[in-house]
């Protein structure tokens, strides 16, 4: 059962060669790798172009710069594989990667296959992230409900999937917290979900990195992608609670880009409005104490936020 891993390309001249030496080193032999130009500029597009003749698993597709979902678009739509698997162009992954996940998904006849990774900063510090599941092994209704409740770790790239899961599915072009969108649809379709509790992916923090990058519109995309989860059909009332919870947070990270001005934030503070307070309380109550600690201070004061927000970068 072949595998297509889509890998997509921006400006990452410097990390993209180790990514590539870590794909070609896999175990597993039956795989085809899509590199997705997204319109380099900075020579990432030579070393990409070029890849495919040291190693012809490797196949180059060069296309207009359209942003991170294009480009796993793209690549979707030339895959030739039965399972699909993402790999960000300025991470790694252990040898046993892809072997590992397309075992443990076949043996188990999964939907798809999660596994832990690490997060390695640029001092070379690593964290290990794990899912918080209570089995290796979830049918459809538990994966939707540890997904939903924040069990699963959510990004794409830690996982492999049986390509069926995406018919009719694209990521959202224009946006960020992609990975949340897609996943918001996907869940629901997964009827056996397994799990690997060893980290197979390394995620590398790097400055200037999307998901690194702060922004209004990133975090009002983290903001939609948590309310598109919230109204999803069939949600207990924990479920929701818990996604209320999420809206909070990112409705703080909407405030840290404005400065503590809620002034542009007129939409989501009116949806937030709209939420069953007691439904609101109890989500808060749940949230951990720093943010407890932002949304109290938002409430009193602009600078009295900025200065918590000063506060806890300094600690993170």
């Amino acid at each position: 059962m072949k595998t297509s891993i889509i890998v997509p390309i921006y400006n990452v001249r410097n990390y993209l060669p180790a990514c590539l030496k870590s794909l070609s080193e896999q175990t597993e032999r039956d795989f085809e790798v899509i590199l997705v130009d997204d319109g380099s500029t900075d020579g990432s597009e030579r070393i990409a172009r070029e890849y495919p003749s040291q190693d012809q698993r490797f196949r180059y597709v060069r296309k207009e710069n359209g942003g991170l979902s294009s480009a796993r678009n793209e690549g979707m739509a030339v895959a030739e594989g039965e399972l699909i698997a993402f790999v960000d162009s300025d991470d790694q992954v252990m040898p046993d990667y892809l072997e590992r996940l397309k075992r443990k998904l076949i043996d188990t006849d999964a939907d798809i296959c999660c596994a832990s990774y690490l997060e390695i900063l640029s001092d070379g510090t690593e964290h290990l992230w794990e899912n918080q599941v209570s089995a290796d092994i979830l049918q459809d209704e538990d994966f939707f409900d540890a997904m939903v409740r924040g069990q699963v770790l959510g990004m794409i790239w830690n996982k492999i999937f049986r390509r069926k899961l995406f018919e009719g599915i694209s990521f959202p072009e224009g946006r960020c917290y992609e990975d949340i969108f897609v996943m918001n649809t996907l869940g629901g379709r997964v009827k056996r979900a397994a799990f690997l509790r060893e980290p197979l992916y390394r995620y590398y923090v790097r400055k200037g990195s999307i998901i690194q990058t702060k922004s209004l519109s990133h975090a009002r995309d983290l903001f939609d992608a948590y309310r598109e989860r919230r109204e999803l059909s069939g949600l207990s009332e924990k479920q929701r609670r818990y996604q209320t919870g999420q809206l909070l947070i990112a409705y703080i990270y909407l405030l840290e880009a404005t400065g503590g001005d809620g002034a542009p934030l007129d939409r989501e503070y009116a949806y937030l409005q709209s939420i069953p307070k007691t439904e609101r309380e109890l989500a808060k109550k749940e949230l951990p104490k720093k943010y407890k600690a932002m949304l109290f201070a938002a409430k009193l004061s602009p600078v009295l936020f900025a200065k918590m927000i000063t506060k806890y970068r300094g600690s993170r």
